[in-house]
């Protein structure tokens, strides 16, 4: 007798006798997210390198500033730029000279922007240079890059929570700072929610004693937003291993060469599915690597259904549906003789690749 219920593609059938218990296991393989595109919601060569007006407003850029120290924007070299014509700097005299004279005060610009639909990532980049003072840890002058809910708004005189404070390459313990010869890139990676709005904050910091000029600089901020970058092939060979009353293993086989982690989601009606394991990858670059996730304390009689995706960026969402395995086991207590009545349930398994 077979289960009726499930349709299959070119199914394979073999007959399993001799099982003490059963546990019904679903094994789903998937294939991972595709790239729809991207969006250029900051551009270097225009509001991003300030080449879109006179002033930051112009280039969309809200400026908090001291009472004498703030950021500006203009062709003033030093600062100079990394490309077009203006850069946006922090000065003590309104553009006069690339300096800050101030103590215990903050001065930031930010710029909102939307994740569109399917983009929730965005991979930033920006030139920086700046002096300041505090080598290592010290957190003393400095600049920093934060992305926030639109609800905050930066002060003069508090520091944005570290809890938004993202971290680039070139930043040293999360600060920009005691560079200022040339130009620094600095390139990194957001994941949001696509359809939220979010703040794109700079942070110059100055502490409670001394200057150490110049402050910071600005160039070439770049924001583009992207889907998850997918990977390159799902993951094969599923299998059930190590069956016992209450546990069992699955297994799988690394079949993609960009992949950084592998999702694993478990499911009691095959439709509300939980990650319940994320294991990381040893061969990111290879082929062929078998990995395995022991299941314990499981419910002889229960019904599993699982799914399991190659992931270079871990996604909110499930792939689509690659490949399926059946496996159904006799019931615990009733040895090699099916339940009357169960039988559909008894020595069935069934693979659709």
């Amino acid at each position: 007798m077979r289960n009726k219920s499930t349709k299959t593609i070119t199914p394979v059938n073999k007959f399993f006798y001799g099982f003490i218990n059963q546990v019904f296991i679903l094994l789903l393989g998937f294939l991972p997210l595709f790239s729809q595109g991207q969006t250029t919601l900051i551009s270097p060569s225009g509001d991003g390198g300030f080449e879109n007006g006179a002033t930051l407003a112009s280039n969309g850029w809200m400026a908090v500033n001291a009472a004498t120290d703030g950021w500006v924007t203009s062709s003033l070299n030093p600062p100079g730029t990394s490309a077009g014509t203006r850069s946006a700097f922090v000065s003590a005299d309104n553009g006069s000279t690339w300096s800050y004279s101030q103590v215990s005060t903050l001065t930031h610009i930010y710029k909102d922007f939307t994740l569109p639909a399917g983009e929730p990532v965005a991979d930033i980049a920006f030139k920086w240079k700046a002096g300041g003072e505090g080598g290592g840890t010290s957190d003393w002058d400095n600049l920093k890059v934060f992305i926030a809910p639109t609800s905050v708004t930066p002060t003069t005189t508090a520091q944005v929570s570290n809890v938004y404070q993202v971290v680039g390459t070139g930043a040293t313990s999360g600060m920009y700072k005691l560079n200022s010869a040339s130009y620094n890139t600095s390139t990194l990676k957001f994941t949001g929610v696509a359809g939220q709005t979010y703040r794109l904050i700079f942070s110059w910091k100055s502490d409670i004693t001394d200057i150490a000029n110049p402050p910071a600089a600005l160039d070439e901020i770049s924001l583009v937003s992207r889907a998850e970058i997918a990977a390159n092939a799902p993951p094969i060979d599923f299998s059930i291993t190590s069956s016992l009353p209450t546990s069992f293993t699955i297994n799988w086989v690394d079949n993609s060469t960009n992949e950084s982690s592998f999702n694993v989601y478990r499911s009691f009606d095959g439709v509300n599915y939980s990650l319940i394991n994320n294991t990381a990858s040893t061969t990111t670059a290879g082929t062929g690597t078998g990995y395995s996730l022991a299941q314990t304390a499981m419910l002889p009689g229960e019904t599993y259904y699982y799914r399991i995706a190659a992931v270079t960026e871990l996604a909110a969402t499930l792939p689509p549906v690659r490949a399926a395995l059946y496996i159904l086991l006799p019931l615990a207590g009733y040895g090699r003789k099916p339940v009357p009545g169960r039988e559909a349930l008894c020595q069935l398994l069934r693979m659709m690749w």
